[in-house]
């Protein structure tokens, strides 16, 4: 029977590990497109509201003072978010030899605050999400994480100022805990064997490439030529079909299997490899983080583009990071993901050092495409190790370790746009991307340490045994199986 059909279909994709991937996949997409989006609207959306207000107080004063040449200059309305272009408040304003009070440069420190929001919070529910994960599941979490997204997204369609835009940016810090930690965790734990785990997180973190990738340019023209709300609203609309997706599929549920319990993430960031691999993470995000909120004010006072070109600036970010998650994910596994994380390191590093000498829009394409591939090498390099540290020197639970690896990304974007706001009105922006590159080249050759780091003898074991019966996971029941181990059901293959 038809029904009895469907029935079957959906219990078959509910014990698939592909299904699980393909979720964890398109959440991650959506969180990216969030993180990106805003990069090429906030910063000029807030300077507009900053120009709508000195527009008032100019006029304002002008309304005490007796000028013929003000009265013969017809104002332009607002648009539909009540603001009022740069070309018409400087053609009130020509003549008078009044001065803008605020600089567009200035903006930096304002928006670098409010970029930093999300990874203040994020950085606060980390640890919370991370012994949550433990506790109950990754499924909850997950599901979790897109009530966060959806209600962050209409936040900034609807937001006229500052504050709710501050707000909504915050939230976006908790659905992004929950996905991070959550999906990393699932496929961790479905996929223990380390060749085939490293290949599932190249993918899911593939989704966010192509979330980031399509961000930048969508935020930019459909600002440009829509508005600032549509851009939100599609983000919202695909949430909401991933939460069904969620709600059907993975049925978000307490786990009620705890014949494991995970370590706390406290103990865990005294092992000095788990250290150094968040350090390689945390270094390139920081510098993106920087990039994010000041590179469309430098274009914008240095080459003078337009909204859709500023949000085009990023694609070959997107691009590398894209190329490099999907391609390396394998690669890293097979010629070493020490040497994989130097090498992107200082490609990452020297990247950097090319972008402040770029005077036109195609110079930027090259450096920033080596800057996202390099991220992208050590993200597929660095997510899996990270769950084979735990294998070999922990208790094979995973909340905790991802919890710090977004601990170390969330002090990345925290500090990035607030410090690099700061920093670049004291020496320019030239000197501070060069100054976070030296860093980085810097840090690199800790990554020597993780070559072959040491793991306790029955751990080693354990996961011999684990790669060694790998012929287990090649059938779709065995496999639904090692599914239900994040569910807690218990099932015998």
């Amino acid at each position: 029977m038809p029904f009895l059909d469907i029935t079957g279909r959906l219990q078959r994709a509910r014990s698939s590990r592909k299904v699980v991937l393909a979720l964890v996949h398109f959440s991650l997409l959506l969180d990216g497109f969030l993180l990106t989006v805003v990069v090429p609207i906030l910063p000029d959306f807030l300077y507009q509201i900053e120009l709508a207000e000195d527009r008032r107080k100019y006029l304002a004063k002008q309304c005490h003072t007796c000028c013929p040449c003000n009265a013969s200059k017809p104002l332009a309305p607002p648009d539909e978010n009540g603001l009022i272009s740069n070309e018409t408040f400087m053609n009130v304003t020509d003549g008078f030899g009044y001065m803008l009070p605020q600089d567009i440069i200035n903006e930096n420190s304002k928006v670098g605050w409010l970029f930093s929001s999300k990874a203040i919070v994020q950085l606060l529910a980390n640890g919370i999400i991370g012994q949550l994960t433990n506790r109950v599941g990754y499924t909850i979490p997950l599901f979790a994480g897109v009530v966060s997204l959806t209600i962050s997204s209409l936040g900034f369609a609807l937001a006229n100022s500052y504050i709710p835009l501050f707000i909504a940016r915050a939230i976006h810090g908790i659905g992004a805990a929950c996905f991070l930690i959550a999906g990393m965790g699932i496929l961790a734990d479905i996929y223990p064997e380390d060749l085939e785990r490293s290949r599932a997180m190249g993918i899911a973190l593939g989704g966010q490439a192509i979330g980031v990738l399509a961000g930048y340019p969508a935020g930019g023209a459909l600002y440009q030529f829509v508005g600032k709300t549509a851009p939100f609203m599609i983000c919202a609309t695909l949430l909401t079909v991933n939460g069904g997706l969620q709600f059907l599929l993975l049925q978000p549920s307490i786990s009620t299997k705890k014949c494991l319990v995970g370590e706390s993430w406290y103990h865990l960031l005294r092992d000095p490899y788990i250290l150094v691999a968040a350090g390689a993470l945390m270094f390139p995000e920081m510098a993106m983080a920087m990039l994010e909120p000041t590179l469309p004010i430098w274009l914008a006072d240095n080459m003078h583009l337009e909204k859709w070109q500023i949000g085009a600036v990023f694609i070959p970010d997107s691009v590398g990071f894209l190329i490099g998650c999907n391609a390396f994910g394998i690669v890293s596994q097979k010629i070493g993901r020490w040497v994989c994380s130097i090498t992107s390191l200082l490609l990452v590093g020297g990247s950097l050092i090319c972008v402040p000498f770029a005077t036109q829009m195609p110079h930027l394409i090259l450096p920033h495409f080596g800057f996202g591939f390099g991220i992208g090498i050590i993200d597929a390099s660095m997510m899996p190790l990270l769950a084979l540290l735990v294998d070999q020197r922990h208790v094979a639970m995973y909340g905790s370790v991802y919890a710090i690896a977004q601990v170390a990304i969330s002090l990345a974007f925290a500090i990035g746009p607030s410090v690099g706001g700061q920093i670049v009105k004291s020496v320019g922006f030239p000197w501070l991307i060069r100054g976070m590159a030296i860093v980085i080249v810097v840090y690199s050759p800790l990554c020597y340490f993780l070559k072959n780091p040491p793991g306790k003898e029955e751990n080693k074991s354990i996961l011999a045994g684990e790669e060694n019966g790998h012929a287990m996971y090649t059938n779709e029941k065995e496999a639904s199986f090692n599914y239900s181990r994040f569910k807690g059901d218990d099932v015998t293959p």
